[in-house]
């Protein structure tokens, strides 16, 4: 696709998100649920800057803890660039020209950590570091691993919105994963369950792959229906929601080790990464207070 049509939809919009992020606008105006996070971190405090960030822009998965402290959420400005290019020059270029040079932007992400992030500290309170004992720090690797989980899900939920190249590729633009091959089983569900059921069922399908583990028991899909609130569905449902959760396996492996490591380790915690993960995280999440209002709270600002 020619980059001067991309980049006549980006400002056709462009007034309705961030003008200097390229696809924002336009996400914002077609995409439900890219606009609902925006709208949700917005009304929790939250703003976006475009000011140069110079440690986000090197190191960004050092720096989430800070953005989510002061509550601004760095982007930088990847439409200017083409204006340095006269008609003739942007018409000769096309997607596949871009994909992998332009810099992408992740604020869709970022506030969907700031969103389950002040969800969770209104119920929990404020992270708190973890300490010596097991107990302590696998809770905070609980904690941890559910909001990646509720924004790997978010990511998950815009695909479905996503039913032309034009939206695809914005929305690739403003995406870590893109899982565009499941958008069909993604939509039946969504259509027969709806989006608050298919919300929870996928946060705790991504909390067994944020937890290293390979695939899900018929005990474990029990005990996600019940904490999901969807126990009552009818066997073909839950066959259609099992098949959409395999997705979740397709978390690239190198983020799933190297990524959840680097955190704990930043955060003090230096006991092996598989003890830590290795414990019944949905039995302590069950078990843990407010659990389901947090669950409860969290889908109902999508």
């Amino acid at each position: 696709m020619k980059i001067s049509r991309l980049l006549e939809q980006h400002q056709k919009f462009a007034n309705q998100g961030l003008p200097t992020s390229f696809g924002d606008g336009y996400l914002m105006q077609h995409n439900r649920f890219y606009q609902a996070i925006r709208k949700a971190s917005e009304n929790f405090g939250f703003s976006f800057s475009n000011k140069r960030n110079e440690f986000y822009e090197v190191f960004p998965l050092l720096q989430l803890e800070d953005l989510l402290e002061k509550k601004v959420l760095s982007y930088v400005d990847n439409v200017g660039v083409f204006t340095q290019l006269s008609p003739v020059q942007l018409e000769s270029l096309t997607w596949d020209d871009l994909e992998g040079n332009l810099k992408k932007n992740y604020v869709f992400h970022e506030a969907s950590h700031a969103v389950i992030r002040t969800v969770t500290t209104r119920h929990w309170g404020p992270v708190a570091q973890p300490g010596a004992s097991l107990d302590s720090q696998r809770d905070y690797v609980l904690r941890m691993l559910l909001e990646e989980s509720c924004a790997n899900t978010c990511e998950l939920l815009g695909v479905a919105e996503t039913s032309d190249a034009v939206h695809r590729i914005l929305y690739e633009m403003n995406s870590y994963v893109c899982e565009f091959e499941s958008r069909t089983y993604l939509k039946k569900a969504l259509d027969e369950i709806g989006v608050s059921g298919v919300s929870r069922f996928m946060v705790l399908a991504y909390l067994h792959s944020n937890f290293l583990r390979e695939g899900f028991t018929d005990k474990d899909v029990v005990l996600m229906l019940e904490l999901a609130r969807l126990s009552q569905l009818e066997p073909k449902q839950i066959k259609a929601l099992r098949a959409l959760g395999k997705v979740v396996f397709n978390l690239s492996e190198r983020f799933r080790y190297q990524t959840t490591s680097f955190h704990l380790r930043l955060a003090g915690v230096h006991t092996p990464l598989e003890e830590l993960v290795d414990f019944p995280f949905l039995e302590v999440l069950k078990r843990k207070s407010h659990s389901e209002t947090v669950l409860k709270d969290w889908t109902s600002l999508l």
